[in-house]
């Protein structure tokens, strides 16, 4: 009888809070998945580009997570040659040592490709920012602390993304939570909101998940039933955790010793991402003459979108804008930036967590100069809130 009790109570909590993971949606409003299983190349020299061997193996590792969790899903790593980010029909993970293109203080990116008339995801690029990082393959006792990245913990997320997760702010210790530690292992483990989200996109998988999985199995004690009460207490926790979610942006590095202050906009930000390959890329055309000691920091409006023709397999946006104000620099009434992500035919390309800000919605522009390692580049932040609007402008 106890244990029927308790176990209504268990169904109860879960009945008045949904889950917290979030799945990604194309531009008609569908949940995308991929319709077979899936093979990322990495190429051969990862190694020694992100100088941490045993870097393949650690991401074979992640990728073989996701795979013991998604039940009609596989996800493969098989070394190769690589070409870069680019929709080429081959799903690669790929190193980027110097002028990385998207936006700063993020361990990596997944650039996805999906059909918007099947709703299937038909390609997933990882590029891996070892220009801002340093990345290695951690002992798994190692905790918070240092100034290494660690590889597996960093890819597991990124797989999350290329199979049809968002980023999920019910669980700080979610894989898919956007914050991760220098030093840090844990997240080389599903949490049972990532389990939950990949159960919810490809079934349950076929074979029990194997027991380091963090997975809560359900069932009555036959000791007294006294571990009862701590699962209601933990699962407790874990909705309330559920209910103070705030808008967070992208995963994140974070410093053992201070937070990074590179994503401090609310909303979601947008690197600008000329194509990019293995050889990374040329400076992009902004619309705007700057000196190079002059950056442009302005707020405005979204008033037009514009396709444009992929180049070398990149997708982009021309998003103009009228300006209302600047903070520094100068710009006329309107302004135009090139955006990663947008739709050609029935295909759409995103850059995960930076979607292309639709007509009408505030947003927050900065355009930084050259200088000796990083090409002109721009950031477009949607801005939801005058709070927001006060970040954006006064965050340096």
């Amino acid at each position: 009888m106890r244990c029927s009790l308790m176990t209504g109570l268990v169904v109860g909590l879960f009945a008045v809070e949904s889950f917290g993971f979030e799945l990604h949606r194309d531009s008609t409003g569908a949940e995308v998945k991929w319709a077979h299983d899936v093979e990322f190349i990495a190429s051969t020299s990862l190694d020694s580009q992100l100088h941490a061997p045993g870097a393949i193996d650690a991401i074979k590792r992640a990728a073989a997570k996701w795979s013991s969790v998604a039940g009609s899903l596989r996800v493969k790593v098989t070394p190769g040659e690589t070409h870069g980010v680019a929709f080429d029909g081959r799903s690669e993970i790929v190193s980027i040592d110097e002028d990385w293109p998207y936006r700063s203080h993020v361990l990596a990116v997944t650039v996805v490709t999906v059909n918007t008339k099947t709703h299937e995801v038909v390609e997933a690029d990882i590029a891996i920012n070892a220009d801002e990082n340093h990345f290695a393959v951690l002992d798994e006792t190692s905790v918070r602390g240092g100034t290494k990245d660690d590889v597996q913990n960093a890819i597991t997320h990124e797989f999350g993304h290329a199979v049809g997760l968002e980023h999920s702010m019910a669980m700080a210790v979610a894989v898919m939570y956007p914050e991760a530690f220098s030093g840090e292992v844990n997240k080389r483990t599903l949490s049972v909101d990532d389990v939950d989200g990949a159960v919810a996109i490809y079934g349950p998988p076929s074979v029990e998940i194997p027991k380091e999985e963090p997975v809560p199995t359900q069932g009555c004690s036959s000791s007294g039933g006294q571990p009862m009460p701590w699962i209601l207490v933990t699962l407790m926790a874990v909705m309330m955790a559920r209910r103070t979610r705030t808008t967070k942006t992208s995963m994140k590095r974070v410093s053992s010793h201070a937070a990074v202050a590179g994503l401090l906009f609310a909303g979601s930000a947008l690197a600008q991402v000329p194509a990019v390959g293995n050889a990374n890329t040329a400076a992009a055309n902004v619309g705007v003459a700057l000196t190079p000691k002059q950056p442009l920091k302005c707020v405005g409006r979204v008033t037009a979108l514009k396709a444009v023709p992929p180049e070398r397999g990149i997708f982009f946006t021309e998003v103009t804008l009228t300006i209302h104000e600047c903070v520094t620099g100068e710009a006329g009434e309107t302004l135009t930036v090139r955006v990663p992500g947008g739709t050609w035919g029935d295909l759409q390309q995103y850059v995960e967590e930076q979607p292309v800000p639709p007509v009408g919605v505030r947003v927050g522009v900065e355009v930084i100069p050259a200088d000796a390692r990083h090409p002109q580049r721009s950031t477009v932040m949607m801005l939801s809130s005058e709070t927001a609007v006060l970040r954006f402008l006064i965050a340096r």
